[in-house]
């Protein structure tokens, strides 16, 4: 009998609990699976004010355990000075990190290194982790985003290193496969998927239940794959519906002035344990995302999450979309897009919310993370 798997888990941003992210479903659909033992993921470190010793470390469930790593194991300032800088410089916070995972039974033989690049930290991570087997996990390619602020070049090479390095390389768009599967034998193109609680029952437009102004919404993050001025064509040309968008802004909604128009409203992020309420209560759901490098990368977490909803949606014609084609009104252009809006009013039923909600049970995130444990363990 093969033993168990103990997974640490690193993503590259210290939001854990904020919006639902892929990375936070499998790791706890991981911490659920047979073949795996216990799942920590660790985010990257912060610096803490009123820091604890070494990190903050949170149970998120039996089997599945978050840290937060401090970048001084202990404060500097107080009484003892020298002695507390010679602390953190012999027991930096990932020696002590390795040490707590050991006594919870992790070793070198049963533990999996399971990153999400592109950060600084993960080079430390590989060399004080003992690991058997890495795996690299690669979601939205940052080295195809355009802000002059980022990166680039710094994560196209960690990209390229850690796919060549890693025992398993995954995959989440036709795109990002095309690129590491030629540099890692061993790789699986495994899209994003749905989290149970985003299932729904079939239902009609909510407008014509309440007697309310038909509500249009746009779940998740404002990037540069929003197309903020799609965005506004649909208000200027459809009035009558009330424009909701929600997510985290990344710099895009207050320099556009879009929430000047008074039927556009920004709510800011929603929880993501109220995000499945948010969405069926919205009449039609909106993806209007450009069709560029960037977004191409990507697989589009909400496209999942809207047809659990059972709400009709209206898109652009971007990837991760064409297969759902029967489901999703693709649109070429900003005119189809509103029209679209509007056939949907005319032509959407319960029959079809039936559908959307069936079509994407199986998409859920214990089958996908089955398809990755399934290739993990016929690497032994």
């Amino acid at each position: 009998m093969t033993a168990k798997k103990n997974i640490v888990l690193f993503w590259f941003m210290n939001d854990w609990g904020k919006y639902g992210r892929a990375y936070e479903e499998i790791a706890l659909a991981l911490s659920k699976h047979p073949n795996t033992g216990l799942v920590t993921c660790v985010l990257p470190p912060v610096k803490a004010h009123d820091q604890q010793f070494m990190a903050a470390i949170h149970r998120h469930t039996k089997n599945l355990m978050v840290i937060t790593p401090f970048w001084q194991s202990i404060n500097k300032s107080g009484i003892g000075y020298r002695l507390r800088t010679w602390f953190n410089k012999r027991y930096p916070p990932l020696t002590l990190i390795r040490l707590y995972l050991y006594f919870k039974g992790y070793s070198k033989d049963n533990t999996v290194l399971w990153i999400y690049p592109p950060h600084q930290f993960i080079p430390e991570l590989i060399n004080n982790i003992p690991h058997k087997t890495l795996v690299t996990q690669i979601v939205d390619n940052n080295s195809f985003r355009t802000d002059a602020s980022y990166k680039i070049a710094f994560s196209k090479l960690q990209y390229d290193e850690l796919s060549q390095s890693a025992n398993l390389v995954i995959t989440s768009s036709a795109v990002n496969y095309s690129i590491f599967s030629k540099l890692n034998n061993n790789c699986l193109f495994i899209e994003n998927g749905v989290s149970e609680r985003f299932i729904s029952t079939p239902s009609d437009f909510p407008f014509k239940k309440n007697n309310t102004q038909p509500r249009l919404g746009y779940l998740g993050f404002i990037s540069q794959r929003t197309d903020i001025e799609l965005i506004r064509h649909v208000a200027l040309m459809r009035p009558n519906c009330l424009l909701l968008i929600a997510g985290p802004d990344e710099g895009i909604v207050e320099p556009s002035g879009i929430t000047e128009l008074p039927n556009v409203k920004y709510i800011g992020p929603v929880p993501h344990i109220q995000a499945p309420s948010f969405l069926r209560n919205l009449d039609i759901c909106l993806i209007p995302h450009k069709d560029n490098e960037y977004s191409r990368s990507m697989s589009p977490l909400k496209l999942f999450q809207y047809l659990a909803s059972g709400r009709p949606i209206v898109s652009t014609r971007v990837a991760g979309t064409e297969r759902w084609g029967d489901l999703v009104m693709l649109s070429e252009s900003y005119d189809t897009f509103v029209r679209n809006i509007d056939m949907t009013f005319e032509t959407d039923n319960l029959e079809k919310s039936a559908m959307r909600i069936e079509a994407v049970k199986a998409e859920n995130w214990n089958n996908r993370v089955d398809h990755m444990v399934n290739k993990l363990m016929e690497l032994d």
